[in-house]
């Protein structure tokens, strides 16, 4: 599991915050995205990564969301766990004008990163939301 020596005061709290861990997707560049959210405003997190052009796309669909305690590091122990997958990227950050590489993009299906966040030990504090069609169009292979 990833430390937290060297980190920030905000981050620490954003560990152990009960928050959302969501699941999205580029059909465009065949990536599933793992993150963090503190609301559950779907619609304006989706907004977000595409007006950022997240990864140097705007194409992002939201595939799962829950609530987690803890949540933090339900994020970081399911990135561990997709570590294989990882795609570190160059893109332009829409709006920012700046170049940064993408740090929560994976080339693999939405199936691995489903199974990653669930099977951390924190418990989830809501039912999940699931888009209608993840198990059939965001299979992606590296």
């Amino acid at each position: 599991m990833t430390g937290v020596r060297g980190i920030g005061i905000a981050a620490k709290e954003r560990l152990t915050t009960d928050a959302f861990v969501y699941i999205a997707a580029s059909r465009k560049l065949e990536l599933i995205k793992v993150g963090w959210s503190k609301g559950s405003n779907q619609t304006n997190r989706m907004n977000s990564l595409n007006k950022d052009g997240y990864g140097g796309t705007s194409d992002w669909l939201l595939l799962y969301e829950r609530k987690y305690r803890n949540s933090g590091w339900v994020e970081i122990e399911a990135h561990d766990a997709l570590k294989a997958f990882k795609v570190r990227d160059d893109y332009l950050r829409l709006g920012h004008g700046e170049r940064v590489k993408t740090r929560e993009a994976f080339c693999c299906n939405y199936a691995h990163a489903l199974e990653a966040i669930e099977r951390t030990k924190h418990e989830p504090l809501e039912r999940r939301y699931e888009r209608h069609d993840v198990k059939t169009g965001y299979n992606y292979r590296p």
